[in-house]
């Protein structure tokens, strides 16, 4: 990972040292500085009396996160580095250090020196060939990052490597590699990890918004010590993993992209255990030899199909969509952890508006199928489907309005299990003047009626929830907030009710330099929990110079439980946040 990063910064040094032995003609005068530094740093700190319920977090620690940003020749190079007291020996790093280049500016400074060359009739209104060139990438990045490359494969896992994106019109094409996670030594399964590195590469043609077709190739592996593997039955010690992704995606683009169709496909293998000795079974006989040889499959390896198409038709008025996707039992990418396999999706959509868009109905249904190769006592369908309209029409409240039936029935030999629920929810709201003030309302319903049968159990619950908002702005600098609720809520077994209420108010003095909000929160519950939390709290922010603003926040926290089911406590948080740009 070190020797990367070195060589990925001198990459970097060595292409502006180039590029700057060549410099370009058709700058404006005008341009800023060659070069330009700028960047941020936000230090903030929390102390507590307490740990919070189920909470992860400790009650007291410190985060660091400093960006900068170095601009040389409008090639904007930036970095990362954010650090916190929470690290511990046995989870994954927290800690970030990356490094990147901010393709997103890099674009702009491109299209300001051609509107500026253009404006002044220079011959040639194209940008520096160094920022044509990099304006057809996507991502340029080092150290820690989230790469996301689709839901089959890679999608939000922490990275600490190389991520390239390049694409233009033409060719499409991404790399990344490096370690998803650090060997921890841990006293059981659950908190101890090998070092897992991955491999990725996808390449294609055509641009990613309109018609492609993309290849994906994705290796993730376990480094595990090479040890003789002894088998026990039994065994639930850590195993070293392979996963083996071959992917495909695809998209034709009609009527100036307003009708587009899309589609992916996916081929998994997961080796569960890489210290057994490569073998063959009948499970893997029909497939190809080159696979074989790139997976080195074994007992253990598994593999599985994902496919999937679905459509968008924009028009003026309408939006509709639909897709199909199936999710094999066995498909697995440790690239996308949240992945739910086994599973069959179905489902559409359509947005219509009227009177200017100021009314809108949107329709939509959905089913989720599992068991899709009978391995399971029992087969799932989730159906859900549902209406919303909106009307917002002027010197009147808006009016909003949805209706959700949702029906889950599991079916097996001996098994049948049905849950119905029904979710309906309203919700108005005004602005209006009263005298010098201006003044918001909004109020909101919400049902929800569940019913669950399995056998000759029965059971229910119902909710129902009223919401009232209520902000205030005064001609001073001073805003007023109000929200209450009630919620009533019907078990089979018992009946509750919860009501919530939160008062605020909010200054600025100082010409916005100093800004307060003082505000208090009352929880109340009856019933099968006979519970109440009253809390107080102050926030502060102050500007203290130019680009250097200092918060805090203050929370005071009182919690009663009467009926003895938790412990009663009190709890002071102080809370602040340093913030410094230049």
């Amino acid at each position: 990972m070190k020797h990367l990063l070195q060589y990925f910064i001198f990459l970097l040094n060595l292409t502006l040292f180039i590029y700057s032995l060549f410099p370009v003609q058709a700058f404006a005068q005008d341009n800023p500085s060659a070069v330009q530094f700028h960047g941020s740093n936000v230090l903030i700190g929390q102390y507590a009396n307490r740990q919070g319920t189920n909470s992860m977090l400790p009650k007291a620690f410190l985060r660091n996160d400093l960006q900068m940003t170095l601009t040389v020749y409008d090639i904007p190079i930036a970095s990362r580095f954010f650090i916190s007291t929470e690290q511990n020996g046995y989870s994954q790093s927290i800690d970030n250090l990356s490094f990147y280049i901010d393709l997103n500016a890099l674009k702009r400074n491109k299209a300001r020196i051609e509107a500026k060359n253009k404006a002044m009739n220079l011959k040639n209104t194209k940008a520096p060939w160094m920022l044509r060139f990099l304006s057809n990438f996507s991502r340029i990045e080092a150290g820690r990052f989230r790469p996301i490359y689709g839901d089959l494969n890679l999608k939000g896992v922490s990275v600490s490597g190389v991520n390239i994106e390049f694409t233009n019109k033409i060719v499409y094409a991404a790399f990344a590699t490096g370690q998803l996670k650090k060997a921890t030594e841990g006293t059981s399964i659950l908190n101890k990890s090998y070092k897992q590195n991955l491999m990725f590469g996808k390449f294609g043609f055509g641009e990613k918004r309109r018609t492609h077709f993309y290849l994906t190739y994705m290796h993730i592996e376990d480094e595990a010590p090479k040890t003789e593997w002894d088998y026990e039955f039994g065994d639930t010690t850590l195993k070293p993993q392979s996963n083996v992704v071959f992917g495909a995606e695809f998209r034709l683009s009609f009527i100036k992209n307003k009708w587009v169709i899309d589609g992916d496909a996916g081929l998994s293998f997961l080796t569960r255990d890489t210290r057994i000795p490569i073998t063959y079974d009948s499970v893997l006989e029909n497939v190809p030899q080159f696979l074989l040889n790139a997976v080195k499959p074994n007992i253990t390896t598994s593999y599985d199909v994902v496919y999937g198409m679905k459509t968008k038709l924009s028009l003026r008025t309408t939006t509709i969509t639909a897709g199909y996707r199936l999710i094999g039992a066995g498909y697995t990418t440790l690239g996308n952890p949240n992945l739910i396999n086994d599973r069959q999706t179905i489902n559409g959509r359509i947005d219509q508006a009227f009177l200017n868009r100021r009314l809108t109905v949107s329709v939509f249904y959905r089913q989720f199928k599992d068991n899709l190769i009978d391995w399971k006592i029992g087969t799932t369908v989730s159906t859900s489907y549902g209406i919303n309209a909106r009307l917002s029409l002027r010197k009147i409240p808006y009016f909003q309005i949805s209706y959700t039936p949702n029906k889950q029935e599991t079916k097996g030999d001996n098994l049948n299990i049905k849950n119905n629920m029904d979710v309906i929810s309203a919700s108005t709201g005004y602005n209006y003047p009263i005298g010098t003030l201006k003044s918001f309302t909004s109020l909101s319903y919400f049902y929800q009626n569940a019913d669950y049968d399995r056998d000759t159990l029965s059971t229910f619950n119902n909710t129902q929830t009223i919401t009232l908002n209520q902000i205030l702005n005064f001609k001073i600098p001073l805003r007023l907030n109000f929200n209450a609720s009630y919620s009533d809520i019907k078990h089979t077994n018992f009946n509750r009710n919860v009501v919530s209420i939160v008062l605020s108010a909010s200054h600025q003095a100082f010409k916005n330099k100093w800004k307060n909000t003082l505000g208090g929160r009352y929880l109340q519950t009856n019933g099968l929990l006979d519970q109440n939390k009253f809390s107080l709290y102050w926030n502060t922010q102050i500007r203290l110079w130019k680009g250097g603003e200092l918060g805090l926040s203050f929370e005071e926290n009182i919690f009663k439980d009467s009926g003895g089911l938790s412990e009663d406590y009190n709890e002071f948080i102080a809370r602040c946040k340093l913030s410094v740009r230049w």
